[in-house]
Parts: structure tokens; C-alpha cells; sequence
């Protein structure tokens, strides 16, 4: 293996305990030498799933840890979804201290290839006192794009308007339900349902 892999196998052991799932791994651009995991515990036949978020640097590391159903109390997560497009969020406390991964994959430009960009932010309660907006830092991203959203299937996912059908540029009207014209079926099915 290249000294390169085998530094990030080590990082990504050595945030996350033995037994866990590496679900994130990164290091964020800044001066700390900070390192962010989120980690997954199975929970195995009887027992659900254990959600970790682990923040590492210069002043130790911190864990943040919670059973999937109880997660709402100390950890978020949100997905937004269209059309070759994806926003992810995830979002915990510590000590008064807020923490969110924010990853964008964006496919749209099929000329190109996707760019999977993700930053962190940091808040205290300082911070949010004297109304400073969060810190925040580009991640070099050790798993694979997307890797968080395999927490869609273990946590509650919040947002109203989690996800979004895809509509065709040619049909993209805002004075419709959804931003979208109905294709002439669609209009054909409303009438009957009316007439009935």
C-alpha cells in the first residue's frame, strides 16, 4: 500500500473505536490540525444502531454519542435532494459548542465531473452571544462522496422538503405546486377527479 493510504487507514482507526463503522472521515483546513469521524456502532439483532461524531485536535478529542432513536436530542441531520444535486447536513452539540459537516454534490453540469465539496462550521455559545457567524473550514474528505448518507437510513431525516422531484427546465413554472407544470395527463387526471 502507498505511505498515503496507509496514513489514512490509521487516521480513520484511530478516531473511530474498534467494532465501529466509519461512516465520515476527514481533516479540516485550518491551523489545528483537526480531524472529524462519524462513526457507527450496529447495534446487531436486539439492540439499534449507536451514532458517534468525533472531533479530534490540539485540545484532545471529544465524542458525541447517541442511540439512532434518541439522536434528535443531541444530533441532526438533514438531507436535501434534487435533480443531480444534493445538499447533506450533519449537525451535534458539545459542551455548548455546535458542530455541523455540511457536504454539496453537485452533478449538474454533466460536462463536468461531480464536485463533492464539504465544510465545517464551529459555533460556541460566545459566538452566538455576540452574534459572529460560525467559524468555517474546507474538509479533506478521506471516505467516499455522499458517505453521510447512509445516515438517512439510521436517523430521523429532518426538513419539510427533504427531497424534490425533478422537473424538466421546459416545465419549470413558479405559479404551479411545486414549481413544476403538470404534464397534460397529469391536468387530464385532476379534471376527472373534479367531475366525479
Amino acid at each position: 500500500a502507498e505511505p498515503q493510504e496507509q496514513a489514512e487507514g490509521a487516521y480513520s482507526a484511530t478516531l473511530c473505536e474498534a467494532g465501529e463503522d466509519t461512516l465520515f472521515a476527514g481533516s479540516v483546513n485550518d491551523d489545528f490540525g483537526l480531524g472529524l469521524a462519524v462513526c457507527r456502532l450496529q447495534g446487531g439483532a436486539f439492540a439499534e444502531d449507536r451514532i458517534t461524531a468525533v472531533w479530534s485536535g490540539e485540545g484532545g478529542t471529544s465524542r458525541t454519542t447517541c442511540f439512532a432513536s434518541k439522536c434528535g436530542e443531541v444530533m441532526r441531520f438533514s438531507r436535501y435532494t434534487r435533480y443531480r444535486y444534493t445538499l447533506l447536513s450533519l449537525t451535534w452539540v458539545t459542551d455548548g459548542h455546535v458542530h455541523t459537516i455540511d457536504e454539496t454534490f453537485d452533478a449538474e453540469d454533466m460536462s463536468t465531473p461531480p464536485k463533492s465539496i464539504v465544510h465545517y462550521f464551529w459555533e460556541s455559545e460566545w459566538t452566538r452571544e455576540n452574534n459572529l457567524k460560525p467559524t468555517s473550514d474546507r474538509i479533506d474528505v478521506r471516505t467516499e462522496p455522499l458517505s453521510l448518507m447512509a445516515l438517512a437510513r439510521i436517523l430521523e431525516v429532518e426538513g419539510p422538503e427533504t427531497q424534490q422531484e425533478y422537473c424538466p427546465p421546459e416545465r419549470a413554472n413558479p405559479d404551479y405546486a411545486g414549481g413544476c407544470e403538470p404534464l397534460d395527463e397529469e391536468v387530464a387526471e385532476a379534471e376527472e377527479v373534479v367531475e366525479e
